[in-house]
């Protein structure tokens, strides 16, 4: 079977228009291209695909987005916090966060009741508008392939 090689940009793109977490890459390509109509010139058209929602959109991350409406939750020290996002933002009873690492260090307290800085890649679990099931926010972090041969060749 042919196998295609992605780079990171097309990675970005595939993810922005992931429509749940359970479709798979293969599956977001084969939507997309079968959506595609062709032009009297030969040339493929593509409908504009994406997350934005009319009263906002979504968060964009490192190398995926996230919709609006997207559930998320974290635990921390026995202690559950929620957000939402909203807006392209991480919203937690109204305050709003920019980033998945802003929203976990403000929220989540140590012991002694004192703030901390965490890495929100490692305490966010999210569940997307649709979505049955909580995927942890780091499973959703592109994994690039590097081939070393290659790698080697050019040093």
């Amino acid at each position: 079977m042919p196998s295609l090689e992605i780079d990171l940009e097309l990675h970005r793109l595939i993810e922005l228009v992931r429509q749940s977490f359970s479709e798979s890459q293969r599956d977001i390509i084969k939507r997309v291209l079968r959506s595609a109509t062709p032009s009297t010139d030969g040339y493929i058209q593509q409908e504009k695909i994406t997350y934005r929602a009319e009263n906002g959109g979504a968060w964009h991350g490192d190398g995926y987005s996230l919709p609006d409406g997207t559930k998320c939750r974290m635990r921390y020290n026995g202690i559950q916090y929620d957000c939402k996002i909203e807006n392209g933002q991480w919203n937690s009873g109204g305050v709003v966060y920019k980033s998945p690492s802003q929203a976990a260090s403000a929220l989540g307290v140590t012991k002694k009741g004192k703030r901390t800085q965490l890495d929100g890649f490692k305490y966010w679990e999210v569940k997307i508008p649709g979505s049955e099931s909580w995927v942890w926010l780091r499973d959703l972090r592109p994994k690039v392939e590097i081939d070393l041969t290659e790698l080697i060749k050019g040093l």
